[in-house]
């Protein structure tokens, strides 16, 4: 059963539906979609805070007891880990290769890892 849902996620008519999904997000009317307006650094904070609460709220509260002390700081802890911008484009880029990677397996031996610096670690 479960099986069979993984299955049909990864159908070519399901593939074909993210991509065109994606496209209708990042291309809406096939022009770019517009940027938003850059936010403040109030909306920043109380974006912040938001997340914080929906990561306490999501785990279950004896799972924060037994694995933290102090639950509070060791979240702000893993949201300060996503704040850095090279980090997280090498993470996406990571992902992608995965994915295509298993997608695409001939991907993994095409691609040279000369080319990608952060890929030699992860190929060789």
């Amino acid at each position: 059963m479960f099986q069979n849902k993984v299955d049909q996620l990864f159908t070519e008519s399901s593939f074909a539906s993210y991509i065109n999904f994606l496209q209708q997000i990042l291309w809406p009317g096939g022009k770019p979609a517009a940027s938003s307006p850059p936010r403040t650094e109030e909306e920043k904070i109380e974006t912040k805070k938001k997340a914080e609460e929906l990561l306490l709220k999501r785990i279950p509260t004896a799972v924060l007891k037994i694995l933290f002390k102090n639950p509070k700081s060791k979240i702000r802890f893993v949201l300060s880990v996503f704040q850095d911008n090279e980090a997280n484009k090498r993470l996406i880029y990571m992902l992608l290769f995965f994915l295509l990677g298993e997608i695409i397996p001939e991907l993994k031996t095409t691609l040279k890892s000369e080319h990608i610096p952060w890929l030699k670690n992860i190929v060789e």
